[in-house]
């Protein structure tokens, strides 16, 4: 889901020497969930862990985090572990108050995005507990709206930022507004989620990522499709034409479905995530795909530069664009492709991944697409 969030933008978007890519490939084992030992950590009082665990936000607060090598990460999660014990502690001793709860959400959530395990888990438990006790409580609602749209859990993030509505009493904080379109996409909320983007467009005037979204949101929403895998992982997409190609590993599809004004354009779109979250692709076809621009790539990815390399689609050279983040890998290309009854179609293609490794095998399995 973590990914998802950026195909949400991609679709939006669609109407190297990189470092980020070493720590990536760093999220593929998990981490074990340390055992509190009170004789191996320094015992801190709750101002100081929650101040701890705000330094530790900068670098683990969101997916993927940020640092570049094996030894940046083990020296957070022996931090981030020491941190956590001494919350531990003051747990045992003080209870389940209301800051001891939302600090340990907080650092929960925080190794989740480090991978340590069971923190997911310990996460939605101690938000559970949490709310049912201090239910106005503005820290414990943020850290359940961030956790839960983190993890795909849109319901629940909703309701925490609808009520932080409430207990704010404005509808006018961008960082309650913000995830709340968020939410209302995931669930494809769509009549919600135009008035949302009305909404921020409001607090936040010329802003380009709400103003795609919301032309994006006129064109059509997003729909999940059973995609049949066959063996090795293909996959067939029935239509005009029907679409076969082969992926590297099972996906799951997400197909975004245009209203009746723009289905006359026969624009067709879909986005694919694997289980383990690591890379993701999106496939856009029609006679309305709009190729995007590196100005406009540069606006949506923190000032990327674009990389152009040589790839093939098709046994046909083409042109393959690849930038970063500090979130992602990304590689996006655009063709002209012609299906069996001899019928041309602009085709774009965005692959994102964790690590170099995976976008690769995304620009082989979608160098080769069947149009039937």
């Amino acid at each position: 889901m973590k990914l998802f969030v950026f195909f949400v933008l991609v679709a939006i978007a669609a109407s190297a020497q990189v470092t980020v890519h070493d720590l990536a490939e760093l999220k593929v084992t998990p981490l074990p969930f340390p055992k509190l030992n009170p004789d191996s950590f320094t015992h801190l009082s709750l101002d100081e862990i929650q101040s701890r665990a705000d330094v530790l936000a900068q670098t683990i607060g969101h997916f993927p985090p940020q640092f570049k090598k094996a030894e940046d990460r083990q020296g957070i999660y022996v931090v981030w572990s020491e941190v956590l014990a001494a919350a531990q502690e003051i747990e045992a001793k003080q209870g389940d108050s209301e800051p001891v709860a939302h600090v340990l959400a907080e650092l929960y959530r925080e190794g989740h995005n480090l991978d340590v395990q069971e923190c997911q888990e310990r996460a939605s438990a101690i938000l559970n507990s949490g709310l049912t006790k201090f239910p106005d409580s503005i820290p414990l609602n943020f850290e359940a709206a961030r956790f839960y749209l983190d993890i795909g859990k849109a319901v629940p993030a909703e309701n925490a930022l609808v009520h932080l509505r409430v207990l704010l009493y404005t509808t006018e904080d961008i960082e309650v507004e913000r995830p709340l379109l968020f939410a209302y996409l995931y669930e494809d909320k769509r009549a919600e989620a135009m008035k949302q983007v009305d909404h921020c467009l409001a607090l936040q005037p010329g802003d380009q990522f709400y103003a795609k979204t919301k032309e994006t949101l006129a064109k059509g929403g997003w729909r999940r499709v059973r995609v049949p895998m066959g063996s090795p992982n293909e996959v067939t997409l029935k239509g005009n034409p029907t679409i076969h190609f082969a992926l590297d590993r099972p996906y799951s599809a997400l197909e975004i479905n245009p209203k009746n004004g723009a289905a006359k354009k026969d624009i067709r779109a879909y986005m694919f995530v694997p289980k383990d979250d690591q890379s993701a692709a999106n496939l856009a076809l029609g006679s309305d795909v709009h190729f995007q621009t590196e100005a406009g790539i540069a606006a949506m990815h923190e000032g990327a530069k674009v990389t152009k390399v040589k790839g093939t689609f098709n046994d046909t050279e083409i042109e393959l664009w690849r930038y970063h983040d500090s979130q992602h890998l990304y590689s996006t290309f655009w063709v002209t492709a012609t299906d069996s009854a001899g019928v041309s179609r602009r085709v774009e293609i965005d692959l994102i991944a964790n690590t170099q490794e995976r976008l690769e095998a995304l620009e082989k399995a979608f160098s080769v697409i069947d149009f039937l």
